[in-house]
């Protein structure tokens, strides 16, 4: 069975313990077999499925989804009232008639046993969502990453909420994010994300929005992906900085044919368009 969350965001684990993703407010979540899966987050191992993990960290609030969500939240600022629950960036929402956010009677109910509180109802600020209907802009996939410039970067992290203590992303997530606010979706992680793109040529060729993938020297298999925000320009998280940067090529960094040349390093890149596929929640 399907649930949403109704925590702000919920650790998905490995059977390490290790974080392999997170789950936000409103995204569903499944458990089949002993395993929970993200099941709007792709993932492919032999085909496309939704991504697993062994366990969720704690117990997050689940309840069942009621309507298919309508809107997504575009601000690093949202709350879900006046329960006043962080909602991260890129969350799903069901917006109703009355400009509320649709929940079920078991997640009111849910909410107000763990809030110790008796609201009927909940809201979120029209300025914190858009409605999936607006028109897919590529403007607006670049207005959402220099918001995001200088989220810290988090192993496995989907969560960018200024008033979380977890917010962060890894460069996956953080392109995954992107594309979701804008009512897009594509997979989880680098390597599935490539899989699923229409390969261009090289860095020239890619269009605004475009993805470029790093492999790693030592096995060639991808393990870092960037997005294209101009014609000289990219943006991405990195580990390395520890935070979600820009970076104008010039002097020290630039592409040349199939290799990237930056902070004295040369790396093998590909590149892709993703799909114009419309999220799923």
């Amino acid at each position: 069975m399907l649930y949403a969350s109704l925590s702000p965001v919920c650790d998905l684990l490995s059977n390490s313990e290790g974080i392999e993703t997170q789950i936000l407010f409103g995204e569903r979540v499944c458990k089949y077999n002993n395993r929970f899966y993200a099941y709007s987050q792709l993932f492919f191992s032999s085909f496309w499925q939704p991504y697993p993990g062994d366990s969720l960290k704690k117990i997050p609030l689940l309840a069942p989804q009621i309507s298919t969500p309508n809107a997504v939240v575009c601000s690093q600022e949202a709350f879900l009232e006046p329960w006043h629950i962080p909602i991260p960036f890129a969350s799903p929402l069901h917006i109703n008639s009355s400009n509320q956010v649709s929940l079920s009677s078991d997640g009111i109910a849910l909410l107000n046993f763990f809030y110790k509180s008796n609201h009927p109802k909940g809201f979120c600020l029209t300025k914190n969502f858009q409605f999936l209907d607006h028109p897919l802009s590529s403007n607006d996939l670049l207005d959402f990453a220099e918001q995001l410039i200088k989220t810290p970067y988090v192993w496995g992290g989907r969560c960018i909420h200024k008033q979380l203590p977890h917010n962060g992303v890894d460069c996956s997530g953080f392109v995954q994010l992107l594309y979701q606010a804008t009512g897009r979706n594509i997979p989880r992680n680098a390597r599935d994300q490539y899989k699923d793109c229409l390969s261009i040529k090289n860095f020239f060729s890619l269009p605004i929005g475009g993805l470029i993938f790093l492999k790693k020297e030592t096995t060639g298999q991808i393990n870092h992906v960037m997005i294209k925000t101009a014609e000289n320009q990219f943006m991405h998280a990195s580990e390395k900085k520890g935070m979600v940067e820009k970076v104008i090529l010039g002097e020290d960094s630039f592409f040349k044919r199939n290799t990237f040349y930056f902070e004295n390093q040369t790396r093998e890149a590909v590149f892709g368009m993703p799909k114009n596929r419309k999220a799923f929640f």
